[in-house]
């Protein structure tokens, strides 16, 4: 799942298929049900849905009063509370459903360089829903969801590497040694890290940061030679990192939906979708 890429599995809201979306970075709540469909969807779902589709189904407004509310509490200072309330407006004419959830807790991982925690969470979700039946076997769902979220999750996990050493000859033949001074001509020729065990300690070494292009590029403008991976190895905890830029991510979403269906026949239904998405 990625906001910047096209995935091969879809994810649909109500049905309606939203192929960049933040639903699996948010909590599920209030939902009726998550369905999960393997295989080539796109008959049904559109495009970038060879691998399948995930549609989540939220809860309608019903002709009944209801109301939930739940909390939980935990380690790392988790606190994560969700409520709903439905209530019928008109007889069964127009209902209205409300529902939330609020999420916050510290991060998993530490930060040796900052000496602070990350990957932590803190975001909220609500949602507000209408069921409206102006005339007979004429039913129309409006919903609306906002999600928003400001901490410091992680975009990627840490990453185990064995150092590949720049080479000195190539197929026996010398290298010949850097004439600017600012990197050796092997650097180009280094793929950074090589394959180790994940269980041996050789997987907790660093990159060779001569081989990075941008080290390359940094070192022919300042003339002399940088390598940003001084320290030689890495924690061999997995929960803990080394960086330098704070871990920062912010992110809010705007989901507008109005479904309608009208049964012509006790066999035959016409259904439209509408969806609109804004982040």
């Amino acid at each position: 799942i990625s906001v910047t890429t096209d995935p091969a599995v879809a994810v649909a809201l109500n049905d309606i298929p939203f192929i960049r979306n933040h639903f699996f970075e948010q909590e599920f709540y209030d939902l009726s049900q998550a369905e999960v469909l393997r295989g080539p969807q796109g008959t049904l779902y559109g495009r970038n849905a060879t691998a399948g589709v995930v549609n989540l189904s939220t809860a309608k407004p019903t002709d009944q009063f209801e109301a939930m509310a739940s909390g939980e509490l935990g380690n790392y200072h988790q606190r994560r509370f969700e409520g709903m309330i439905n209530l019928p407006v008109v007889d069964d004419r127009l209902d209205i459903r409300l529902a939330g959830e609020w999420t916050k807790r510290q991060g998993y991982s530490f930060n040796e360089l900052s000496n602070e925690r990350i990957d932590g969470r803190d975001l909220w979700s609500g949602r507000l829903s209408i069921g409206l039946e102006p005339v007979e076997n004429l039913r129309l769902d409006f919903i609306w969801e906002h999600f928003s979220e400001d901490d410091d999750r992680l975009r990627s996990s840490k990453q185990l590497c064995k150092k590949d050493p720049t080479p000195t000859e190539l197929d026996g033949v010398p290298i010949p040694a850097a004439m600017g001074g600012y990197g050796d001509p092997g650097s180009y020729l280094s793929q950074g890290c090589l394959p180790a065990s994940f269980y041996s300690p050789d997987a907790f070494q660093v990159p060779n940061g001569y081989s990075l292009p941008f080290i390359l590029g940094l070192g022919s403008q300042v003339n002399q030679s940088v390598d940003p991976y001084a320290s030689g190895a890495q924690s061999t905890n997995l929960r803990v990192i080394e960086a330098s830029l704070p871990a920062i991510y912010r992110a809010k979403n705007d989901v507008i939906e109005l479904n309608a269906e009208y049964g012509v026949s006790r066999a035959r239904r016409i259904a439209s979708q509408t969806g609109y998405r804004h982040e």
